[in-house]
């Protein structure tokens, strides 16, 4: 069993490590206060605490993050934890209450008054039957059956109990209940004289406020499934107060407030908390977890390695999910730490850097820092990359006039292999611009290749010429030009002579396969002609064929022209295959006769050719015209059938009536078979009118016999009130003639008492009437005060014969 402090010390308690985070400066806002020697904090202040709670109502939870208080929603009820893994409950579930009452209802109808076994109940055969069954069948598979621990009544100890429900010993029992009511020893009402103690404190219930229940928005009573311990029917229960009381188990204006375990890992919609109802262990947790938060709060503002140290410290010690949650706040301030260190040991790095450029005025020391520099933030960079702006700006005009002989140099170098003018007079150009030594050194070997170039220009020109007639001929293709440049190419030194014969020669074979290729292409060119005008698959393949072998220009030209022939081609044969698609969709709904059918085929006639949309559409219409007549009376017949379960359940001769109207326009075997239905219930219906009147009949006369108090009346009504069914109303009316009949014997009686003699027809009237009695006390009763009659009657003859 848990052992629970009270509310004042769990507050005191925490007061006190409030204190101590306080003087620790975890930077948490709430003040303890020394009241009378002990340290204290008031509800504002756990209120403050209670501010750290991240829940929204609406959010989805886990029910095993839910404090006892919370209240979350479940197939359309508003439930609230009044308890986790409770002594005697499954284990690891959370108990959970409705919030409010969810109706009021008899607990049990046994007897007179009912009985007040819980076990027996009528109202337990409810709740885990018809109430269970109604709820949402993913709550339903996370609800725990409970071994519920009960006790019965004691009435058998005692003689005048009438309830006339079945009396116990007062011995403990079980059930096995999905849902159930709570007792009193669980609700926190404890030593009550007259019910014994049922369970355990769930610990959430501190005060009567605490237990007050609502019914559509007023203060209720509720039942508990405690029995009254020295009667029968008597059964204990919460008042609209939130203190005790009993009622009658029959009595039906007495609220429900169903309990039940859940497994604790259901997903549910969480919508607030009750302040009244917590649990001493709860409320210092969600202090604690509201000192661990604040701690947080601060080292998120500072940045401090001791804060975050400190407020880890306070984290370790939280539940598993609130611990999780916190931890990732806290690294991410430990990660910004960790950046900040690391980031001055580079800012370190990289003025290190400049520092050595600035001294070596070297370009690999500049591009070092440079790399080092840029990888910072944009203060640091831009002051650092200053400085090594400066020594880039010395090293570069130093670099410039490296840069500007070496171009020099490499342009000389480039004539004197080259041996162009062209490159003899840029780099002329560029000498000019060196220093004295530099230049007169470099423009003595640019002379020498100047002297080169000029003996070479003579024989360019000549091999020129040549060149020329060969390019005239490599672009005429022309016999007559060939002839030409191979006599001009014949005077020319060995080698050229040699490269420029080859390319005559190669022109002289172009040439000879060039007239060969013309009768080739018109061959191809006839065949592609042919294609196009047949349109015929055959005379495609074979002109392509024939283009396959031709150059590229041609080939691709040509290709083109086949091609859109076969578009031509393959269009007809898809549209063909298209309208074959759309024609057998078009058999299939006439022969479904389904509106999945029709829809489906009239898509597919959408993209048809405007005559063959027309008549596909046409035999379309003819189905959907069918389907619509179908739907139709598909909707009418459900409007009647509906009305037959309306009349089925109402059982009222309007509701018959007018389903008898929609009926009677069905077809023959659906009007046939809800005539029938109708039929049993208007049976029904004539059967329970002809008992009302029955039952009308009996009860006038029972009214008139207690209003003429004569025999005949008597025996007349019970006549009518015997030929009644069993039941609560031939019940009481036959009661009401057993007291009635007691009644007139009883003046009998008295009027005999007064007598000194009595005839014999009086004496068998009188027999006769208690001969007619029920058998019974009443009948015991009534038989020995008439022979007490007798006998004093007998007595006083006696007495005056001796007279």
């Amino acid at each position: 069993m848990q052992n629970f402090l009270s509310k004042e010390e769990m507050q005191r308690r925490v007061a006190q490590a409030l204190l101590c985070v306080s003087v620790f400066n975890l930077g948490m806002d709430i003040t303890p206060k020394v009241v009378k020697g002990n340290i204290s904090i008031s509800s504002s202040d756990i209120a403050k605490a209670e501010e750290t709670k991240t829940l929204k109502i609406g959010d989805t939870v886990k029910l095993s993050d839910l404090y006892v208080g919370d209240t979350f929603k479940a197939s359309g009820i508003e439930w609230m934890v009044v308890a986790k893994n409770h002594e005697g409950y499954p284990g690891g579930s959370v108990t959970v209450m409705s919030k409010d009452i969810l109706e009021n209802r008899a607990f049990d109808d046994t007897g007179t008054y009912g009985s007040n076994h819980w076990g027996n109940s009528d109202l337990r055969k409810y709740l885990n039957g018809e109430f269970y069954n109604k709820l949402d069948p993913n709550f339903r598979a996370a609800i725990l059956e409970t071994n519920l621990v009960n006790i019965e009544n004691e009435a058998n100890n005692y003689n005048y109990d009438k309830c006339g429900a079945p009396s116990y010993s007062g011995k403990t029992y079980y059930t096995q209940d999905k849902i159930f009511i709570p007792s009193f020893e669980e609700l926190g009402i404890k030593n009550i004289s007259w019910a014994r103690k049922v369970g355990e404190d769930y610990g959430a219930f501190k005060t009567n406020e605490s237990r007050i229940a609502k019914l559509n928005g007023n203060n209720w009573y509720y039942w508990t499934r405690v029995p009254y311990f020295d009667g029968s029917c008597y059964v204990c229960r919460v008042s609209s107060d939130g203190s005790n009381h009993d009622n009658d188990a029959n009595y039906e204006s007495v609220g429900v407030r169903a309990a039940l375990n859940l497994k604790s890992d259901i997903l549910l919609e969480y919508t607030g908390n009750d302040s009244l109802v917590y649990n001493n262990e709860d409320e210092a947790y969600k202090i604690q977890l509201g000192v661990a938060t604040n701690a947080i709060v601060k080292a998120e503002s500072s940045k401090t390695q001791a804060d975050v140290t400190s407020a880890r410290d306070l984290v370790k010690a939280l539940r598993p999910a609130d611990k999780t949650a916190l931890t990732a706040r806290l690294d991410a301030v430990q990660k910004y730490i960790d950046t900040e260190n690391a980031y001055k040991a580079q800012l370190a790095t990289a003025t290190n850097a400049v520092v050595k450029a600035e001294g070596s005025k070297l370009q690999g020391d500049v591009d070092a820092a440079r790399k080092l520099v840029n990888s910072l933030r944009n203060s640091d960079k831009n002051s650092l990359n200053s400085r090594l702006d400066a020594v880039q700006k010395y090293i570069d005009t130093e670099n410039a006039y490296k840069a500007q002989l070496t171009t020099a140099t490499n342009a000389v170098v480039k004539a004197e292999n080259s041996k162009l003018q062209a490159d003899v007079t840029s780099a002329r150009d560029l000498v000019k611009a060196l220093r004295p030594n530099d230049k007169t050194a470099l423009t003595a070997r640019l002379d020498a290749v100047q002297k080169y170039i000029d003996t070479e220009n003579a024989y360019k020109a000549q091999l020129a010429t040549a060149t020329n007639a060969v390019v005239k001929a490599e672009g005429s293709k022309a016999q007559s030009d060939v002839t030409s440049a191979r006599n001009l190419v014949n005077n020319l030194r060995n080698n050229d002579k040699t490269a420029l014969t080859t390319r005559l020669d190669a022109i002289q074979k172009y040439i000879n396969t060039e007239n060969a290729y013309k009768a080739q292409l018109a061959t191809a060119t006839n065949a592609v002609v042919k294609a196009e005008s047949s349109k015929l698959q055959a005379d495609v393949n074979s002109a392509r064929n024939l283009v396959k072998a031709l150059r590229p220009t041609d080939k691709t030209a040509l290709t083109t022209r086949l091609d859109t022939v076969q578009k031509y081609i393959d269009t007809e044969n898809a549209y063909k295959a298209q309208l074959g698609s759309a024609t057998n969709a078009i058999v299939k709904a006439e022969s479904s006769k389904t509106q999945a059918d029709v829809n489906n085929a009239r898509d597919l006639v959408k993209a048809l050719r405007p005559n063959d949309k027309t008549a596909l559409n046409s035999r379309l219409d003819a189905v959907q015209k069918y389907i619509d007549t179908e739907n139709a009376y598909k909707a009418q017949l459900a409007t009647a059938t509906n009305a037959v379960i309306k009349a089925e359940g109402s059982k009222t001769q309007a509701n018959v009536n007018s389903a008898r109207n929609l009926v009677n326009a069905l077809r023959p075997t659906d009007k046939t078979a809800l005539t029938t239905r109708l039929d049993t219930v208007q049976k029904y219906i004539d059967t329970e009118n002809a008992y009302k009147a029955q039952l009308a009949t009996a009860t006038n006369a029972v009214v008139k016999a207690e209003n003429s108090k004569a025999q005949i009346d008597i025996d007349s009504a019970r006549v009518l009130v015997n030929a009644l069914p069993d039941g609560k109303e031939k019940t009481e009316l036959t009661k009401r003639l057993d007291n009635l009949q007691q009644a007139i014997i009883n003046d009998k009686i008295d009027e005999l008492k007064d007598k000194t003699d009595i005839s014999q027809d009086e004496l068998d009237e009188l027999q006769s009437i208690i001969d007619n009695l029920p058998a019974g006390e009443a009948k015991e009763k009534a038989e020995k005060d008439l022979q007490d009659a007798i006998d004093a009657i007998t007595n006083i003859q006696a007495a005056t014969k001796l007279v």
